[in-house]
């Protein structure tokens, strides 16, 4: 997995998964990225007045 250019994070099984699984991850209660989905994100110019 990748965030940002330089950041790259290990994700270690502890049980066999199959190829194609989805996997889910909780960041925790703090990030430590800035998350750039579009419910968080909010391009200065289109803010409404």
């Amino acid at each position: 997995m990748q965030n940002g250019a330089d950041v790259k994070v290990l994700a270690r099984m502890i049980k066999t998964i199959r190829p194609g699984t989805q996997l889910t991850v909780n960041y925790g209660d703090k990030n430590w990225f800035k998350c750039a989905c579009d419910s968080c994100w909010v391009d200065p110019d289109d803010k409404k007045e």
